[in-house]
């Protein structure tokens, strides 16, 4: 990924509150925290650049990405497209 071709994030929550957006391998393993602290009501957006905790892009792939928010978890696919290094 890209700096252009960034993965942009999006969650709804129904009133603010803390949110914890991470990113895991096939794994389980972390590879990058994206948002931790309070969200607000609405629709929120992060965007993920692709790389990892020491700013290494990160080999092509499926990673999930996990949102824990109000007491509840969520865990999505996303794929990263091998040779946008």
């Amino acid at each position: 990924m890209t700096p252009h071709r960034a993965a942009r994030l999006t969650f709804a929550m129904p009133h603010e509150g803390r949110a914890t957006l991470e990113v895991f391998d096939l794994q389980g393993r972390l590879v990058r925290k994206l948002f931790d602290g309070p969200a607000m009501a609405g629709e929120n957006e992060v965007t993920w650049d692709g790389t990892d905790v020491s700013a290494r892009r990160v080999a092509g792939g499926i990673y999930f990405y996990r949102l824990s928010a109000l007491d509840a978890q969520i865990s999505k696919k996303i794929v990263v497209a091998a040779g946008l290094r």
